[in-house]
């Protein structure tokens, strides 16, 4: 199991020497990421929900798709934003 995590870690550019470095170096980038987020869940189309979101501080919205193929991830997209928007 070490192998697979050193090698892994060698892929996305990071090294053993440096891990713990680098660990830290993502939790405090993930943490300045995330210091004034507000997070909510909401059923997509909610229009008033989004705005008071907005109105809240919020500055970015996620959402999970259900479709599969890309097309069909598009047009679930556009149908969420004429709802929301």
């Amino acid at each position: 199991m070490a192998v697979v995590a050193q090698q892994a870690r060698e892929i996305t550019g990071g090294t053993c020497a440096h891990r713990w470095t680098q660990t830290r170096e993502a939790i405090e980038a993930m943490q300045a990421l995330w210091a004034n987020a507000i997070l909510a869940s909401i059923a997509p189309g909610h229009r008033a929900a989004l705005q008071a979101l907005g109105e809240a501080g919020a500055d970015a919205a996620a959402v999970m798709l259900t479709s599969e193929s890309e097309a069909a991830a598009l047009a679930e997209l556009e149908q969420l934003a004429q709802q929301a928007l």
